[in-house]
């Protein structure tokens, strides 16, 4: 050891460590380690290796199963009921040279009608209608309006001027 020492300090590492590495693998027990799979040892198939955990993969898929079996049994189921309603603003037309009538649209026109359309007075007339009041979705409600008002939604098209108004509830 005390050579090895030397040599680090003197400045030469290379000859240090390739000591240090010789003085490490005189140690090491050759019969502590299982021998190294030779030319012609078979590897293992993917089926062997899963043969051997064959029941982790049993638990797992057991309780998988159940768990996807009760969240289904307790799980209501939802329907959705979708409107598309196409837009178009009214209101004082341009002229053009070639006589075609151009009108000036805001660019949250259809947003603003989107939000009209969820607004309470609206949701409110829609529930006085003698369709409606039959409906088995409100039968359990307290507040009706209310609950339309988180159950309905209106949304833009991003390329057209339609509304997509939907309203998801646990009865068909």
């Amino acid at each position: 050891m005390r050579r090895l020492n030397n040599n680090l300090y003197n400045g030469n590492g290379e000859e240090a460590m390739l000591n240090q590495s010789n003085a490490n693998s005189a140690m090491v027990d050759p019969g502590a380690y299982p021998p190294m799979a030779g030319e012609g040892a078979r590897p293992e198939s993917l089926f062997d290796i899963a043969w051997r955990g064959r029941w982790i993969i049993l638990a797992t898929a057991v309780i998988g199963l159940t768990a996807g079996f009760v969240y289904l049994r307790q799980a209501t189921p939802l329907y959705t009921s979708e409107a598309r309603i196409y837009v178009e603003q009214s209101g004082p037309k341009i002229i053009s040279s070639m006589e075609e009538g151009v009108m000036t649209q805001s660019k949250n026109y259809l947003y603003t009608q989107a939000e009209l359309i969820t607004s309470t007075p609206v949701l409110s007339t829609a529930l006085k209608l003698p369709d409606v009041k039959g409906l088995r979705t409100f039968a359990e409600v307290s507040n009706a309006t209310g609950f339309l008002k988180k159950a309905v939604s209106a949304t833009v098209g991003s390329k057209d001027d339609i509304i997509n108004v939907s309203l998801e509830t646990p009865y068909p």
